[in-house]
């Protein structure tokens, strides 16, 4: 039996599935077969002689070119030729072609290509459409549900390209692994657009001083490439020094943590204790100045400004985390103290990392019979530039102040919320009308999502679905119809594109108005980018399919 209220959910998170529509072949008008006997006879007694085998003049042999339009190669070179037959360029001689022969042939071409192109463009638009690629869809993703943070891209297999662009239609195809991986981002992206709690997370501050701002008292490059420092001197500090004034808590705040290499592997410039214990977004608020590091590990202002932003990362150590992020904010840091600020938004247990930009990147060298080590590069003319960090301060999570945030409205409305007992979500939405409410917050996410009005007759089979599902629903829970569970229990709802014919061809051909092999109709013309499909089907419906997801 299906969750009631996870049934509507999921109604609302798969209704932002990905595709933008190419005509299915076995439904498209027919098309002009080509060339008429006539025209062809025409031109096998005016130019096959100089245009035929190894040999063909301009390398174009009328033998081996298809006479059927429909084919878009053959079709552009026969534009080709009409083009060259009415300019008089061919044949050569006019004598070989009278003016009444080349005025039939041009006729009976022109009528042929542009019938060619009218059916085409009937059935398929002016250009070919296609699916959304991974970026665009984390666009539309963003902007429906209205979640500036969201990051979701990596999540989807990477589109195939053709000369160096990932939007061309003929290779924006779509398989079931891609589907799934669609379908479980657009999963993470309703986990993040529905509320954390029924108020927001409290907010949780940390200054850390110089000496807490790096894990350890070196990195890789040694003293050249980051060291503490006070009154624009260097501080020796060992590593047994830093755990001592950690564990006495006897931070000097006159210190100042000095960088001046990139972040580049390897690497793992992050606070020594911090991670963040909920995801979400994080305030980063530090004192710092742009540096110069002399001969004598003296700090002087730097020259110019030195660029930075900070990365999201896992605590690996030096090892590659698999998910390093950078802020989307490029910071200035000038030569005078000033205090900068910027946000990060941050999974659970990630922290963050300084990223220097443009600097050097220590070079490993491994001598034989000898240990490895990093050699930075040599410092140039005036010093190594660099940034010298007096303190940082931490405040997050940060929630909306409006609450419920602008992401859960834009799928529940102003619905109440409560907390819930269980699930791994920690609310649920309270009606005492579910029929009518699923009725309502359909269609007014329908309108959101939309790009042009849906057909009464077609939301209408959306309702049904869901109303179906509500009656089937535990009846006990029915004031809370929209208790939010799972999204990632598969088994309990599938899309009615789970035909395997669909799945593996008609994905990437649909037309507007065209119908599922069940007779339900796609919404292409109506959400455009943004297609609304059917996608609340209990397993009982999808066994009878034997397509069950």
């Amino acid at each position: 039996m299906i969750d009631v209220s996870s049934l509507f959910a999921r109604l609302l998170m798969w209704a932002v599935l990905i595709l933008s529509a190419w005509c299915d072949a076995q439904a498209a008008e027919a098309t002009p077969a080509g060339i008429g006997q006539n025209e062809r006879a025409l031109l096998k007694s005016t130019c096959v002689d100089c245009h035929s085998g190894e040999s063909a003049e301009a390398k174009l042999d009328l033998q081996q070119i298809s006479f059927d339009l429909k084919d878009k190669t053959a079709r552009h070179r026969w534009v080709q030729i009409y083009d060259r037959i009415a300019a008089g360029e061919m044949p050569p001689d006019p004598a070989d072609l009278s003016a009444e022969n080349r005025q039939a042939l041009l006729e009976s071409l022109s009528t042929a290509l542009l019938q060619v192109d009218q059916a085409e463009v009937s059935n398929h638009g002016r250009g070919p459409l296609r699916r959304l690629t991974r970026q665009e869809y984390e666009q539309n993703l963003l902007d429906l549900l209205r979640l500036p943070e969201l990051d979701i891209r990596d999540m989807l297999p990477a589109d195939r390209e053709r000369l160096h662009c990932n939007k061309v239609a003929e290779v924006l195809d779509m398989s079931r692994i891609q589907l799934e991986a669609y379908l479980d981002a657009a999963d993470a992206a309703l986990r993040q657009a529905v509320a954390s709690g029924v108020k927001p997370r409290p907010r949780k501050q940390e200054r850390l001083p110089a000496t807490r701002m790096f894990l350890t008292a070196q990195t890789f490059g040694e003293r050249e490439a980051m060291f503490y420092a006070k009154d624009s001197k260097l501080v020796p500090l060992s590593m047994a020094d830093l755990n001592r004034i950690r564990k006495e808590n006897s931070h000097d705040p006159d210190m100042e943590l000095a960088i001046f290499r990139s972040a580049s592997w390897p690497y793992y410039g992050y606070p020594d204790q911090f991670k963040a214990v909920q995801p979400g977004t994080y305030r980063l608020r530090f004192s710092a100045r742009a540096v110069r590091q002399l001969r004598d590990f003296s700090l002087k202002p730097a020259q110019s400004s030195i660029p930075m932003n900070f990365r999201a990362r896992k605590r690996s150590g030096a090892d590659v985390s698999g998910d390093v992020r950078a802020t989307k904010e490029i910071l200035d840091i000038q030569p005078e103290p000033a205090i900068y600020e910027t946000t990060i938004r941050l999974k659970q247990n990630e922290t963050f990392e300084y990223s220097l930009l443009g600097l050097p990147v220590p070079r490993a060298i491994n001598p034989p019979n000898a240990p490895l080590y990093y050699d930075f590069p040599p410092r140039p003319e005036g010093g190594h530039p660099g940034v010298a960090f007096q303190w940082l301060e931490i405040t997050g999570p940060l929630d909306s102040e409006v609450w419920p945030p602008a992401c859960h409205r834009r799928l529940f409305g102003d619905l109440p919320i409560r907390a819930t007992q269980a699930g791994p979500l920690p609310v649920e939405l309270v009606t005492d009308q579910p029929e009518q409410e699923a009725r309502r917050l359909l269609r007014r996410f329908i309108k959101q999502a939309e790009r042009e009005p849906t057909p009464e007759e077609v939301i209408l089979i959306y309702e049904r679905l869901v109303l179906g599902e509500l009656k089937r629903g535990n009846r006990s829970q029915r004031h809370c119809f929209l208790r939010i569970v799972p999204f990632s229990v598969r088994d309990s709802t599938c899309t009615c594109l789970s035909h395997s014919r669909i799945l593996s061809n008609c994905l990437t051909r649909w037309r507007p108005g065209c119908h599922t092999s069940w007779g339900i109709p796609v919404l292409t013309p109506s959400l455009s980018h943004m297609w609304l499909t059917v996608i609340c089907c209990s397993r009982r419906y999808c066994a009878q399919k034997q397509n069950a997801c």
